[in-house]
């Protein structure tokens, strides 16, 4: 599937009016309608979860009728994480940046509540220029930098064991975090690299599996309190990659977890 970019800047994920920065249609992004919030205009214009209402400008007139409206439909609302890419991944480009231009919510950050679901959805926005990089370590090391890791993070996790007692703790978490973040990447990437087989013409089902697969695994990731079961869902996700890539001729099988596997036990 093409991948189309939108420039977005936002601190809560609300109805928007503005086109989005996102790669790919289907675990990636999910157009979903949020609580609404209470404006405090005197008019505040309606909403449901089901549409996105914008006004339409009109020329003044003389009478007091009331302005009327064009009401877009927000797609994919299906009730299961397998049903939603499906519908994503089935939808046109134009399709795409219409809903795109409604609203734009990651999966992952769905599951999410509060200030972690506004970091959730600034990380994804974060790191979009990445895919213009190719796959391997390059593109890797462009999520490592706009997520705030200068070095490699055995060189991080040094500088914070240099640190004073009083802010090694403070500097190890937030080294841990941005880990996590990057390990989600990597999820993230496999995700990307199968729904664009679908230009291909491998089974849509097939691609479908695989993505809903990568983003329950990065749900479980975010859920999982213990180095031991974080290892686990990336050794999972490790061979559901590899069962993938063995069915469809031509794919590369590595999947560069063994690097996350790595930073997950340095941090741990």
């Amino acid at each position: 599937m093409k991948k189309i970019f939108y420039f977005i800047s936002f601190i809560t994920p609300i109805m928007l009016s503005l086109p989005v920065l996102a790669a790919g249609g289907g675990g990636g992004g999910s157009f979903f309608s949020p609580t609404p919030v209470v404006e405090t205009t005197p008019a505040p214009v309606p909403t449901t979860t089901a549409t996105a209402t914008i006004p339409t400008i009109i020329t003044p007139t003389t009478t007091a009728s009331p302005a009327p409206t064009a009401t877009k439909t927000i797609l994919c609302e299906q009730s299961t994480l397998e049903e939603r890419v499906g519908c994503r991944l089935g939808l046109t480009e134009d399709q795409q940046r219409e809903q795109l231009g409604i609203i734009y919510f990651p999966e992952e950050c769905r599951a999410l509540a509060g200030d972690k679901q506004t970091t959730c959805v600034n990380r994804y926005r974060l790191v979009q220029p990445c895919w213009e990089k190719p796959i391997g370590p390059s593109r890797s090391a462009c999520a490592s930098k706009v997520l705030g890791i200068k070095n490699n993070v055995a060189s991080e996790l040094r500088a914070c064991l240099r640190k004073k007692t009083d802010q090694r703790a403070t500097c190890q978490a937030d080294l841990r975090d941005k880990v996590y973040a990057l390990i989600k990447f990597r999820l993230y990437d496999l995700s990307e690299r199968a729904e664009s087989l679908l230009e291909k013409g491998i089974a849509k089902e097939k691609i479908v599996n695989l993505v809903s697969t990568m983003e329950q695994k990065k749900q479980a990731f975010n859920e999982a309190t213990s180095y031991q079961a974080k290892r686990q869902i990336l050794l999972d996700a490790q061979k559901t990659w590899r069962e993938f890539a063995f069915t469809i001729k031509g794919l590369s099988r590595a999947d560069y977890l063994s690097a996350a596997l790595a930073d997950l036990k340095s941090v741990k």
